[in-house]
């Protein structure tokens, strides 16, 4: 990035409040996609909806990308934390009802952490990332 260490400080004071700054646009904006996904009719198109949001997300951010609810710095921020469980919660019941059951809880679980898949893939383009994701997501979520 080119800054000092005690420049990124003088903004931020704390890790914790870097990683908040990084993951707060992709909340906001998750938020609004889900939001947006709730006026969709049918199933299908419910998931593609979230699917190709998520997606673009994640592309467009594959830096970030192994920042999922796994990593230990998101489980410790007890904010983000429980803005992305919420985010889960409101997109499980959006994409299976009300209740979810086991299975469809774990496919929505799998195909919101991809960090793994994003690693693996280093030489794909955006597009060619964003088609291998999107296929692989609506695989899982069996849609």
């Amino acid at each position: 990035m080119d800054v000092t260490k005690a420049n990124v400080y003088y903004y931020f004071r704390t890790k914790s409040a870097i990683l908040e700054a990084l993951l707060d646009n992709s909340i906001a904006f998750f938020e609004a996609m889900l939001d947006e996904t709730a006026k969709i009719r049918g199933k299908r198109a419910r998931a593609e909806h979230v699917v190709a949001g998520f997606v673009d997300q994640v592309v467009a951010n594959r830096a970030l990308s192994p920042l999922g609810r796994t990593d230990p710095s998101v489980r410790r921020n007890e904010r983000i934390n429980a803005e992305l469980a919420r985010l889960a919660e409101k997109a499980m019941r959006l994409l299976f009802g009300d209740e979810p059951t086991d299975d469809q809880r774990a496919a929505w679980f799998l195909t919101s952490d991809v960090g793994p898949v994003i690693a693996a893939f280093p030489h794909l383009t955006d597009d060619e990332l964003r088609e291998v994701l999107r296929r692989l997501c609506l695989r899982v979520l069996r849609v």
